[in-house]
């Protein structure tokens, strides 16, 4: 039937769906389900009828869902449908060029972050100079700075992991004073605790933790809990690495820190207590405590690191 229709036909056909799925859309965006789903169908009926940008949304939010459950093909495979959908817009939708490009690049982030597990590096390095090309086109000096941020943001963690510290290091901080200078205090610290991590992986502890302290600070005046417990994890890597080296100063200051946290930051500190432990009943004592605290407050995180020293801890 549907092939029987005239090309205005079907465009008509299209319309009403779409509008019909719209609805459905909202709602799936707000309460978080079935967006795969609704995001390939509403995407297809989009492009029906050239609302291109509106159909690489739609796939980039099916992209980011299946990426939550580390689906790496699936993921790319939406992204996909994400770019083509955006070559389209360039010669349909000018008045909406600089949206294409956020889109865009908000997409090339997603790629990168993919392409980073996969240990495809090269390729994210590749991604990271297109995005700061494109970043370019903004009209908008604060977008242009926020993406430029982004990109370098994204990529140094690449380049830790292709031990180039010294890039590492230089975008990163050219990250941290875009975002101080956009006054974006959550993403500065996303930056101070990565140079703190540079500065780990050479060996500089004294500087890591000046970072880490500083990271602290500013988690707990924004009262974000994740950020705290990831600090804290950071944190413990520092005292882990300085245990090795039998500093007796070490410890004590973990437990002091164990003192003056609550529940939520006691979790890593306990598990960090427990690896530095050399006593069998204060060994004991710390792994109970870390595990009564992560399965009541990390139950369903979907932080890796968390599951990964609760798993540990299961099974020492």
């Amino acid at each position: 039937m549907y092939e029987s229709l005239e090309e205005e036909e079907r465009e008509l056909l299209h319309l009403a769906v779409f509008n019909v799925l719209e609805k459905d859309w909202a709602i799936a965006k707000e309460s978080n389900i079935n967006i795969i789903s609704i995001a390939s169908k509403i995407a297809v009926h989009a492009q029906a009828i050239s609302k291109y940008i509106f159909a690489a949304e739609a796939l980039l939010e099916a992209a980011r869902e299946s990426w939550k459950g580390y689906a790496s093909d699936e993921t790319l495979q939406f992204l996909l449908g994400v770019f083509n959908n955006l070559d389209k817009s360039e010669n349909t939708d000018l008045k909406n060029k600089e949206k294409s490009i956020e889109v865009k690049l908000e997409a090339l982030k997603l790629k990168s972050e993919v392409l980073e597990l996969k240990g495809q590096w090269n390729e994210c390095v590749k991604i990271y100079n297109s995005a700061l090309e494109l970043a370019e086109n903004f009209s908008d000096n604060l977008n242009k700075k926020k993406y430029t941020a982004l990109a370098n943001a994204t990529v140094g963690n690449i380049f830790r992991l292709l031990s180039d510290y010294k890039n590492a290091l230089k975008v990163f901080e050219e990250a941290l004073s875009s975002y101080n200078e956009l006054g974006d205090k959550l993403k500065a610290t996303d930056a101070i605790g990565n140079i703190g991590v540079i500065n780990f992986n050479q060996g500089n502890y004294s500087k890591a933790m000046e970072c880490y302290q500083s990271k602290l600070s500013i988690c707990e005046e924004l009262d974000d809990k994740r950020g705290i417990a990831n600090v804290m994890g950071n944190m413990g890597n520092v005292f882990y690495a300085q245990g090795e080296r039998n500093d007796s100063e070490v410890k004590a200051e973990i437990k002091n820190l164990y003192q003056n946290y609550g529940n939520y930051h006691k979790a890593v500190i306990s598990y960090w207590l427990w690896k530095l432990s050399d006593n069998g009943d204060e060994k004991l004592k710390y792994r109970e405590e870390a595990l009564s605290l992560y399965d009541k407050l990390y139950t369903d995180s979907s932080n890796p690191e968390f599951k990964k020293q609760a798993t540990e801890l299961r099974n020492s």
